[in-house]
């Protein structure tokens, strides 16, 4: 009894003691500590220099040692203390990982399969991955030693580690963390289970995710001696009788995907596909069956299409393997029955997978195969199959007339009423069903009117155009997007085919401002939208005509750019159109400037249309704007087109119209000067999107000088004029006298040195060396008094080092002093 209740006191006092130090580890994280690295720590164990990494190591040193002193494995078995000690682990060294992980190698077969302590354990793994960061061979050593230790203990116990809910896990992360490939940012006290995702559904939304995160990332090179564990490991996985029982067990099957997708990234498709041949080669062989035999192979492979855990598998397998592979697998398993796994609740996903996956050609099987039934994969709700088939044939450029007549039929849509293709889609509705809504809400406002009528004592006659065949244009209908309908017109809008994009198209175009403001205020509509303007072979014409009904209306364009949704399509918008437009979206916007001010979505507006220097000088924003687009156009071949913007058209009307304005200045001064003051405006517009010092100072300036022009109305027009006529004629490819060549230069050479419009575009990835340079010229041309500066200011930085080096050495000795 007395040993008990010791221990328990004991117990208590642990538990307490780390309970504080938990509290210390969270206030690290919200200071933004990510851990100690051991590159840092000098061989007395203190770190160099900065006194609060120091106090923060000798912490964690202390936590350590505390938890080496007693049991470990009896606190890394407890439920309270198992995940702090994983927070400590988190934040420790890598030198005290392994020592850690030394104190659990007795007792690795018990923490395999224990609920608290093979989260300690599998953090301890994970945490082995940060061998790269250290240049220390003798950490090196320790690390493979406990890994290889490991390595032991799961091979001679794999039946029951690769089943087990527990020892799962760990054997993920042990494959990840030899490959190269685990997610830093998942690490295990803040995720639960670690880094892999393998343990949620795949098409949730954490474990989509971190699938995605895996897939796309590069391997970190690794040690070599990582990579024959991780050999080693995988030839013990092939080599076991029990694989064929894996594959469709909800905990082993995990595992199997994970190694899939280590080789893939690791080694390359090459290197997963014959893994994945393996695996399935031995299931299809076991049961005395054959793999010869074409019948028993899609029998079987139909067995394992139908599981939901050995489908998760096959899309995996899917995923990693070569094109070759994929057509086996078509051939073999899906062609013929096709539509009846088009429409089942699981191989469905497979089926879409193929789709994204597979060659030209075999999607071309598969498409001619689906596309007489899509009408049936529509009333089964498996919308996403025919989007994925649409998004195949646009991608390889196959069967898209076909299949656009195929889900016109499903939708019923008959050559009356070809332009409410896009309404359709969208909502995901037929046209019969359709009709009806709109006979229903045509009655129901009419007899709103002729009630109205009876109580004002008159008669109002209801003026449709369309009849029974109204449209959506006429009748207002709450346009309901949904996510598959979102995504299958953005799919159609990539098409060639030119009937697909002239109905799409048309569509656009007969929306009305309700139907758009609530398709550009939901997350489904507003990709649509987006999508709709950023296709290229779609004119501007088109697109120009669904700005002018969002601008005839103001208040809906306002309400638009101050969406969280809206405001990206608004953004797209912008990007996407010529300077007539631009002109008037910022006239629509001036209307509601004090609602987009107030707004967190709507600032950002104000400032990329720059309704600042619009509403003070409107007569030269457009030359300005349209010389910062000539701008972009300039760096499009590095960026990429999406910053490319067209507006071919508008520099010809602006020229025409200037030239008609414009009159002839006599003094040479005042015309070098109007040129001077037009440059340096265009400089600070471009600086006020970026740095704020000159912009400021110019705005005040530029306010003195409308009160001026305010009083004097004459000279006003005549300073716009020769300003417009100035800011073209720097940019046209007139003939031009000696003193406009001159200042034509001049004007190029600041434009180039000031780089505030690159940054604009670049984002400031590629001003940074440019700036270097410049400063470097700058400070070679600077005098004598600037050298002798400067070896001041290194005179005073040496005394400070030796004062910092002192102090450094006083404190290393008072430390000695109290450790003795």
């Amino acid at each position: 009894m007395n040993a008990d209740a010791a221990s328990s006191t004991s117990r208590d006092e642990t538990v307490a003691y780390l309970r504080k130090v938990n509290t210390v580890l969270r206030e690290w994280d919200q200071e933004g500590f990510a851990g100690v690295k051991d590159d840092d720590v000098d061989n007395n164990g203190v770190e160099e220099e900065d006194d609060v990494n120091e106090e923060r190591y000798l912490f964690l040193n202390n936590v350590v040692n505390e938890l080496l002193s007693e049991n470990f494995f009896r606190y890394a078995s407890d439920m309270k203390c198992s995940t702090i000690i994983e927070h400590v682990i988190s934040k420790c060294t890598l030198a005290h990982a392994c020592s850690l992980m030394e104190a659990l190698r007795e007792h690795f077969v018990e923490a395999l399969s224990h609920r608290c302590s093979s989260h300690v354990l599998q953090s301890l793994v994970e945490k082995m991955a940060t061998v790269l960061q250290t240049s220390n061979k003798i950490i090196h050593d320790r690390v493979l030693e406990n890994m290889q230790a490991l390595l032991d203990v799961i091979v001679d116990g794999l039946n029951e580690v690769v089943p087990d809910a527990y020892g799962s896990p760990i054997l993920r992360s042990f494959i990840l963390v030899t490959s190269g490939v685990l997610l830093e940012e998942t690490d295990t006290f803040n995720n639960g289970k670690g880094g892999s995702s393998y343990g949620h559904s795949k098409y949730s939304k954490k474990g989509r995710r971190q699938q995605i995160q895996i897939q796309t990332q590069k391997a970190k090179k690794v040690p070599q001696g990582f990579k024959d564990l991780k050999t080693q490991l995988l030839d013990s996985l092939k080599a076991c009788p029990e694989l064929v029982s894996w594959v469709t067990n909800e905990v082993a099957s995990p595992v199997l995907q994970a190694a899939l997708d280590a080789l893939c990234v690791s080694e390359g498709k090459g290197s997963s596909t014959e893994l994945s041949k393996a695996i399935l080669g031995k299931f299809l062989a076991s049961e005395g069956g054959e793999t010869k035999s074409g019948e028993k192979i899609a029998s079987k492979f139909g067995i394992l299409l139908r599981d939901k855990r050995a489908s998760h598998f096959i899309e995996r397998a899917i995923e990693t393997s070569v094109p070759s592979f994929l057509h086996t697998i078509l051939i073999s398993s899906i062609r013929g029955n096709a539509w009846e796994h088009a429409i089942h609740p699981v191989t469905n996903y497979v089926v879409q997978k193929l789709l994204i996956h597979m060659s030209g050609d075999d999607c071309a099987l598969l498409i001619q195969e689906l596309v007489n039934n899509v009408e049936d994969i529509y009333a089964e709700s498996k919308g996403n199959v025919v989007v994925e088939m649409a998004k195949a044939a646009a991608k390889h450029n196959i069967a898209q007339q076909i299949l656009f007549e195929a889900i016109k039929n499903a939708f019923h849509i008959d050559k009356e009423h070809e332009k409410d293709t896009l309404v359709l889609m969208l909502m995901e509705t037929t046209l019969d069903f359709y009709l009806q809504q709109l006979e229903e809400i045509k009655a129901k406002q009419k007899s709103g009117s002729d009630a109205d009528a009876e109580a004002d004592g008159k008669q109002k006659v209801d003026g449709g155009e369309g009849g029974s065949n109204t449209s959506l244009a006429d009748v207002t209908v709450p346009l309901r997007c949904t996510a598959t309908g979102s995504r299958l017109v953005q799919a159609l809008l990539n098409f060639s085919y030119s009937g697909t994009t002239s109905s799409l198209i048309a569509g656009f175009v007969r929306l009305n401002v309700a139907q758009l403001n609530s398709m550009a205020c939901t997350m489904q509509g507003s990709f649509a939208i987006q999508e709709f303007f950023n296709t290229k072979h779609i004119e501007l014409k088109y697109k120009a005509r669904v700005i002018e009904s969002l601008v005839a209306s103001p208040d809906v364009l306002c309400d638009i750019a101050m969406h969280p949704c809206g405001s990206h399509v608004f953004d797209t918008m912008w990007r996407k159109v010529d300077i007539k437009q631009r002109e008037d979206i910022a006239k629509a916007l001036l209307k509601n400037e004090d609602k987009l001010r107030n707004s967190t979505h709507g600032r950002f507006v104000v400032r990329n249309v720059r309704l600042d220097h619009y509403k003070r000088r409107q007569s030269d924003w457009s030359a300005k704007v349209q010389a910062n687009e000539r701008k972009k156009d300039m760096f499009a071949d590095i960026l990429g087109d999406e910053y490319a913007v067209n507006i071919r058209e508008a520099p010809a009307n602006a020229k025409k119209n200037v030239t008609k304005t414009t009159k002839p200045v006599t003094d040479d001064k005042k015309k070098a000067k109007s040129k001077k003051d037009a440059v340096m405006d265009e400089i600070d517009v471009l600086f006020s999107s970026s740095k704020g010092k000159r912009s400021s100072s110019r705005n005040e300036e530029d306010s003195g000088d409308d009160d001026d022009e305010e009083s004097s109305k004459g000279k006003k027009a005549k300073k716009s004029e020769t300003t417009i006529g100035d800011d073209i004629a720097l940019y046209g490819k007139d003939a031009l006298s000696d003193g406009e060549k001159k200042a034509k230069k001049k004007k190029k050479q600041k434009d180039y040195k000031d780089i505030a419009f690159v940054a604009d575009v670049i984002e400031a990835t590629k001003s940074s060396s440019k700036k270097s340079k410049k400063k470097d010229k700058k400070e070679g041309k600077e005098g004598k008094e600037g050298g002798k500066k400067k070896s001041k200011d290194k005179d005073s930085k040496k005394k400070s080092k030796d004062k910092s080096e002192k102090k450094s050495k006083d404190k290393d000795d008072k430390k000695k002093k109290k450790k003795k």
